[in-house]
């Protein structure tokens, strides 16, 4: 087996890393301050655009919310509204029924009085019937005597 020999120089590093080493790390470090100031110049452009979008958006919601919250109060008013007009139909309707109730009874009572005072004179009526077949009566036999 050979043993490869290195070049490898005991007193220090080759002469390429000595004279284009620093010039190397010297690139190396202003290409990674570019992509670092590229990387932090587009955090700030979409943090900018992201605070944008929400002002936008919490403006619209607060907007949004407004109307909703108008309509709600309109909406409470016609429901008031609506309770007051139901009050007012129930008051009306408990009227008309108690004023019917009334004239129920009142035609009831109207009806019984008629049907008694039609008996009466039904009575009367027969009573007056009987008298006047007794007098026809009474007058024949007064008539067969004569």
């Amino acid at each position: 087996m050979e043993i490869m020999e290195t070049n490898f120089n005991p007193e220090g590093s080759p002469w390429f890393w000595k004279l284009f080493g620093a010039a190397l790390i010297g690139s190396l470090g202003v290409l990674l301050m570019v992509i670092l100031n590229a990387i932090h110049a587009n955090t700030l452009s979409v943090r900018f655009e992201l605070i944008t979008a929400v002002t936008e958006h919490k403006e619209q919601i607060d907007s949004d919310f407004s109307k909703l919250r108008d309509q709600l109060k309109e909406l409470e008013v016609k429901i008031a509204a609506s309770d007051e007009f139901k009050t007012s139909v129930k008051e009306k309707l408990l009227s008309i029924d108690s004023s019917m109730k009334e004239r129920t009874q009142f035609s009831e009572t109207s009806v019984a009085t008629m049907y008694q005072s039609d008996k009466e004179q039904s009575d009367q009526i027969r009573e007056l019937r009987e008298r006047i077949l007794k007098l026809e009566e009474k007058l024949k036999s007064e008539e067969k005597l004569k």
